[in-house]
């Protein structure tokens, strides 16, 4: 329910293409009739780079916190 949130109400409010937020950006990749998979994929690449850098880059605390949240005992 809060992805499809994510989805509609940014789709309703922007209305020039540069304030657009990825999952409308990308479903603006599907064509009417014919869908250029190549660039759906590649739009879908780009956008996990970000937060694939942010979790290698805090990786060890992640692990820490759900090694300190494990019950003791």
């Amino acid at each position: 329910m809060d992805a499809w949130n994510s989805y509609l109400w940014p789709l309703i409010v922007s209305t020039e293409q540069n304030m657009m937020t990825l999952p409308v950006g990308l479903a603006n990749l599907h064509g009417r009739w014919i869908t250029q998979w190549n660039l759906v994929s590649a739009g879908a690449m780009i956008s996990i780079i970000p937060i694939l850098l942010v979790f290698l880059f805090a990786q060890k605390w992640f692990v820490q916190g759900v090694a300190s949240s494990g019950l003791k005992g």
